[in-house]
């Protein structure tokens, strides 16, 4: 796949899959969740910075930053809102370092930081090897939000257009608390409640999804890559709705034909891809 996965969401089949994604610049890889929540490793407080950093705007991040408050309020309204989190990266060591730790997280090469930009190393390079056949690509400011694009969609997070964004159909419903229950149940999950609401935490879903499914359980979930969770997480809310709306058929019927017996196995990924 060429730099013109950038302009695209993934297709089903790549981002469900525990390969890694080919780009023009380098691979990016999914890490399991057994890495994630290996404290040696990462940690999952330490990930959840990680998915903090892939939706920080550098309006956030300078207004939360007290040592750049002089700076950020000397620039005009139209300069404010041209900033970029390249432009924040550039400007601070420890912001630098912080997209380093979680880029050699996501990418198969090595990542450094070098001439104001992020450069992928070829497998085997040493760090102080300035050749050009040591460098597989770099991520600079034209395309840093595109990587990170890409990163959010690994890690189910909403991107470009929501990953797990579930139209309502078309379809009539027997009450409206049967439509308020589905819509609850379907509508998708945004990227901030992603990365911070407590009851979509992934410690959380991973408790949930052990809890309920038939045979994904602590001894073998951490196997899993973190979409491969979510997409299991949002197959079972599916399937719940779908046996709750199958129990009501078979008790009271199916006036006005608003059962929707191909629920269960809706691709809702691809229906709701712009690609």
């Amino acid at each position: 796949m060429e730099g013109s996965i950038f302009d695209m969401k993934l297709d089903y089949g790549s981002i469900i899959s525990p390969y890694p994604i080919e780009l023009s610049i380098g691979a990016i890889r999914k890490p399991t969740l057994a890495e994630i929540a290996d404290p040696q490793k990462i940690g999952f407080q330490q990930f959840g910075l990680y998915q903090s950093l892939l939706v920080l705007t550098p309006q956030e991040y300078y207004k939360n930053l007290k040592d750049e408050h002089s700076y950020y309020f000397s620039l005009s309204d139209d300069e404010k809102q041209q900033l970029t989190m390249f432009d924040a990266i550039a400007r601070d060591a420890n912001l630098r370092n912080l997209y380093v730790s979680l880029f050699n997280l996501f990418f198969v090469e090595q990542v450094i930081y070098a001439e104001n930009v992020f450069v992928l190393l070829n497998q085997n390079t040493q760090i102080n090897n300035n050749t050009n056949d040591s460098i597989r690509g770099i991520i600079a400011k034209d395309n840093f939000n595109d990587v990170i694009n890409v990163i959010k969609q690994i890690c189910g997070m909403q991107a470009d257009e929501d990953v797990f964004s579930h139209d309502l159909p078309k379809k009539k419903f027997k009450t409206k608390k049967a439509k308020r229950l589905y819509k609850k149940i379907m509508m998708a999950n945004t990227t901030k409640k992603h990365a911070g609401s407590i009851n979509l935490s992934l410690p959380n879903i991973i408790s949930a999804v052990c809890g309920c499914h038939p045979s994904i359980n602590y001894t073998n979930v951490y196997h899993l890559t973190v979409y491969q969770l979510f997409d299991t997480f949002e197959r079972m809310k599916t399937n719940s709705m779908f046996e709750l709306f199958r129990t009501k058929v078979s008790v009271w019927g199916n006036e006005k034909n608003w059962f929707d017996s191909e629920l269960w196995y809706k691709n809702n990924y691809d229906k709701n891809s712009s690609a």
